[in-house]
């Protein structure tokens, strides 16, 4: 995908409970890639099911989770 292409889209990632501190890194790193012309949109669902469905489903680009 061009970069022209990516920033037309947003890229939505899916959560499985709110922001914490152990996803902080994670949210700075999202935070950055705004800034350089990344949209982005965060989503918390209730639980990890919930974020494979939104995955799966095609309702988010990506997920976070425990393996």
């Amino acid at each position: 995908m061009s970069s022209a292409a990516m920033a037309s889209e947003i890229f939505r990632i899916a959560l499985p409970e709110s922001p914490t501190a152990e996803t902080a890194a994670f949210l700075l790193a999202l935070q950055r890639a705004e800034r350089a012309g990344l949209p982005v949109e965060v989503t918390v669902l209730a639980g990890e099911e919930a974020v494979i469905d939104a995955v799966a489903s095609g309702i988010a680009d990506a997920g976070v989770g425990t393996p």
